[in-house]
């Protein structure tokens, strides 16, 4: 919402300002996928040039879970969501 109230302030329309964020979100998905691509190519992530803890912790948990959990995603899927919803409220 502040985004159409600051596009408002400056007299920009919404289906302006609609199109200028579908365009930078289509831009944006380019130009980060090539950065990761190139990235991938010279680093290994995780790896000794870049460690990336936070990184190893996430991959070792897709690594478990196409593990273990392969043949029950639906289910997975559900139980998450779920679990994350009481999350997400109880902070509100």
């Amino acid at each position: 919402m502040q985004d159409l109230k600051t596009g408002h302030l400056i007299g920009a329309s919404p289906r302006a300002q609609f199109f200028g964020q579908l365009i930078g979100s289509l831009v944006s998905i380019v130009v980060t996928s090539t950065a990761y691509s190139l990235y991938m190519r010279a680093y290994t992530i995780p790896g000794p040039s870049f460690p990336a803890p936070s990184a190893f912790v996430w991959l070792s948990l897709a690594r478990l879970l196409r593990k273990t959990l392969h043949h029950a995603y639906p289910i997975y899927y559900l139980i998450y969501s779920c679990c994350d919803r009481r999350r997400s409220a109880s902070r509100e």
